[in-house]
C-alpha cells in the first residue's frame, strides 16, 4: 500500500535522524510562552471538550496566571476543532462530528532498545507482538528504536510489522565498573554534592575495589550517619563527618571514582541526548501525519539531569501539533526494595560496611527518577503513562490510543528568571464538579542561557 504521507517520510527522518547524531539540536533559551495539554474527564471516565479558558486556572509555582492562549482539539474527529480562548465547542458541531467516520490514526513505536535488560526486552517484544497483530483495519504504525537498528515507516500491514519486531534485539548494555556507579549517581555526586551518594562510593570502592580509604583527620565527633568506618582489619583512618570531595581529591581511591563518574555520566549523557532527539523527530514526523497523531514509548527510563531544555521544548512541539505522547514503563512490576544491595551483601561484599543499605535505597531513587521523565513526556503531551503493571499486552492496547479531546492552555512568563530552577504547573478546574483532570504538565525549567 502506498501513501502520499508515507512516501520519502522515512528516508527524509532517517537523514535528519543522521545528523542529529553529529550536531545536537540547538534550542533558544528564551520562554516566551509556556504551554499545558489538559485532559478532563467526567466522574464516568467520558471525556468533555466544550470547556473554555475561563473555565481553567493556572498556576506558576502557586502563582495564578493570566491564560494567553488557549485551544481544544477534537483529537478522534476527521478534523480537528480549535477553540479560541474565549470561545466553545457548539452542541451542534459536537452533533455533526458524532456522525462523521473516526480520523485515521497513526502510531508511532519507539522501543528504547538500548536500554532494555534481555529480560525486559523479551517480554516487551513478546507483548509488543501480540498487540499489533490486534490493531484495528486502517490504523498506521511505525517501529524505531533507540538503537537505529530497526526502522519501519506507517504500514497498515501486520505482517510487516511483525517481521520488523523479528529484528528487535537489546542494544549494547551500559559499560560495568568498579565501583559500580549508575548515571543517577553519578549526577548526585558530580553535580548535587550528594552526602549519601559519595559516601556510597567511597565504601563501595574500598569494599568491592580493594581500594584503601582517605585518611582525614580525627574529630570528637561521631557521625549520626556513617557508624562504623573501618573494614575489618583496616584502621579506622577514615572519617565520614568530612568525607572527600572526590572530584577534586588526589588520593588513589577519589581518582579511581573521579574516573568511573565522568565516564558513566558521559555515556549516561550521550544515550539521554541521542533518545531526545529520536523522540523529537518522530515527533516531527508525525506532526505532518493526516490522522490522529500517537506515539507510544516503551522503555525503562531514562534521565534527563542536562537536557531539560530540550525535554521541555520536546513537549511544546508534541503538544502544538497535537502529538500526544503514551510512556510505557518496559520494567513491568518491580518493587521498591534493597534488590541490589541484598545481592551485594550475598557475595559478602559489603557486609559491615557503613552505609550498605543506602546503596539499594541509591538504587530505588534512580529507578524512580528514571520512570519521572516517562511520566513527564506523557503527562506534557496529554498522555497516558503505564506503569508497575506486569500486564504489558494492556499497556500497548492503552497505549495505542489518544485522548478524544485535548486543551492547550498557554501563559507568558512575567519577569521570569533563567537560573535553572524548577517551575511547578499546576491546573485547576474553576466551578467544574464532578469533572477531574486526568492529564497534565507538571512543571519546566527556567534554563540558564549558555
Amino acid at each position: 500500500m502506498t501513501e502520499p504521507f508515507a512516501a520519502g517520510a522515512l528516508a527524509l527522518f532517517s537523514a535528519s535522524l543522521a545528523l542529529a547524531q553529529n550536531d545536537q539540536a540547538k534550542f533558544s533559551s528564551a520562554i516566551d510562552l509556556v504551554t499545558s495539554a489538559v485532559v478532563v474527564h467526567d466522574a464516568q471516565g467520558h471525556a468533555i471538550g466544550n470547556l473554555r479558558a475561563e473555565d481553567f486556572a493556572i498556576f506558576d509555582k502557586g502563582k495564578l496566571q493570566k491564560i494567553t492562549s488557549f485551544s481544544v482539539e477534537h483529537m478522534t474527529a476527521p478534523h480537528a476543532v480549535t477553540a479560541g480562548a474565549s470561545s466553545q465547542t457548539t452542541t451542534q458541531t459536537r452533533t455533526a462530528e458524532a456522525g462523521r467516520t473516526a480520523q485515521e490514526r497513526y502510531v508511532a513505536y519507539v522501543f528504547d532498545d538500548r536500554r532494555l535488560t534481555a529480560e525486559s526486552f523479551i517480554r516487551v517484544r513478546e507483548a509488543a507482538g501480540k498487540h499489533l497483530a490486534q490493531l484495528r483495519p486502517g490504523d498506521h504504525a511505525a517501529i524505531f528504536t533507540t538503537s537505529n537498528t530497526v526502522m519501519l515507516n506507517f504500514t497498515t500491514h501486520t505482517e510487516e510489522l511483525r517481521q520488523a519486531l523479528g529484528k528487535l534485539s537489546p542494544g549494547q548494555m551500559e559499560s560495568r565498573h568498579c565501583p559500580d556507579l549508575n548515571y543517577f549517581e553519578s549526577d548526585l555526586i558530580m553535580n548535587k554534592q550528594d552526602y549519601d551518594a559519595t559516601m556510597v562510593a567511597v565504601y563501595e570502592a574500598s569494599a568491592i575495589c580493594g581500594l584503601p580509604l582517605p585518611a582525614a583527620p580525627a574529630t570528637s565527633s561521631s557521625s549520626s550517619k556513617g557508624g562504623s568506618t573501618s573494614r575489618p582489619g583496616q584502621a579506622a583512618t577514615f572519617n565520614p563527618n568530612t568525607p572527600p570531595n572526590v572530584m577534586t581529591s588526589q588520593d588513589i581511591l577519589s581518582a579511581t571514582i573521579q574516573g568511573v563518574i565522568r565516564s558513566v555520566f558521559a555515556e549516561g549523557e550521550r544515550r539521554t541526548r541521542d533518545n531526545l532527539a529520536l523522540i523529537g523527530r518522530v515527533v516531527e514526523l508525525l506532526s505532518g501525519a493526516p490522522g490522529q497523531r500517537i506515539m507510544v514509548l516503551a522503555s525503562p527510563g531514562f534521565l534527563t539531569p542536562q537536557d531539560n531544555l530540550e525535554k521541555d521544548n520536546l513537549m511544546d512541539r508534541a503538544s502544538r501539533n497535537q502529538v500526544v505522547i503514551n510512556s510505557l514503563d518496559a520494567r513491568g512490576l518491580y518493587a521498591d526494595t534493597g534488590l541490589a544491595i541484598t545481592q551485594h551483601n550475598a557475595a559478602g561484599a559489603l557486609q559491615g560496611y557503613p552505609y550498605a543499605a543506602e546503596k539499594g535505597k541509591l538504587i530505588q531513587r534512580g529507578a524512580r527518577a528514571d520512570a519521572n521523565v516517562l511520566a513527564e513526556l506523557a503527562y506534557g503531551t496529554g498522555g497516558t503513562f503505564f506503569e508497575n503493571n506486569n500486564d504489558l499486552v494492556e499497556g500497548f492496547r492503552q497505549m495505542a490510543g489518544g485522548p478524544d479531546y485535548l486543551y492547550l492552555i498557554g501563559f507568558t512568563p512575567e519577569k521570569l528568571k533563567l537560573d535553572g530552577s524548577f517551575h511547578a504547573l499546576k491546573v485547576e478546574l474553576k466551578n467544574q464538579s464532578g469533572l477531574k483532570i486526568e492529564s497534565a504538565r507538571k512543571g519546566y525549567y527556567a534554563v540558564k542561557p549558555k
